[in-house]
């Protein structure tokens, strides 16, 4: 299944439609769990089923050869639930420097959101881990909006 069957089914809101395809695709190669267990997760947090979601990400987390990533969706997870402050904390034990050379661009993403998320706890950042951001980044949020780095630098000086 490629992704654009799976954005169709996302864009008509067949969620049922979603998961019976997630179920039905064959997940012994690696790349391609990582692929539906993102998927997965993406739909149950479109559902508002967030706590499934978590406990997903728990039992797949063996999937993920970016922990990184797995640190990122779960705090993303509870920013939507409102524990924000436990989703910043959540942020503070990930990989960061052991998978950003070869995980950069995940990497980058879920730096960029735990320093979102702690300007928005108005926490202090150290302006070393924002020099670690380039200039020209953009991260994309759940809702779809866009937030450069500027966009971050003016929420941490706010």
């Amino acid at each position: 299944m490629d992704d654009d069957e799976f954005f169709g089914l996302f864009r008509k809101n067949d969620m049922q439609g979603f998961h019976d395809r997630l179920d039905s695709l064959p997940a012994d190669i690696a790349d391609e769990k990582v692929r539906v267990s993102l998927w997965r997760v993406s739909a149950l947090m479109t559902e508002g089923r967030y706590q499934e979601a978590l406990d997903f990400l728990q039992e797949s987390d063996e999937h993920f050869p970016c922990k990184t990533l797995v640190y990122h969706q779960r705090a993303k997870i509870y920013q939507r639930i409102g524990q924000g402050q436990g989703s910043a904390g959540h942020m503070e034990t990930a990989p960061f420097a052991s998978e950003l050379d070869r995980y950069w661009p995940l990497v980058m993403d879920a730096k960029f959101y735990r320093l979102y998320l702690m300007a928005e706890q108005k926490r202090r950042i150290d302006p070393a881990l924002l020099d670690e951001i380039p200039d020209d980044f953009m991260y994309i949020m759940l809702e779809g909006n866009r937030i450069s780095k500027a966009d971050l630098e003016r929420v941490i000086d706010a």
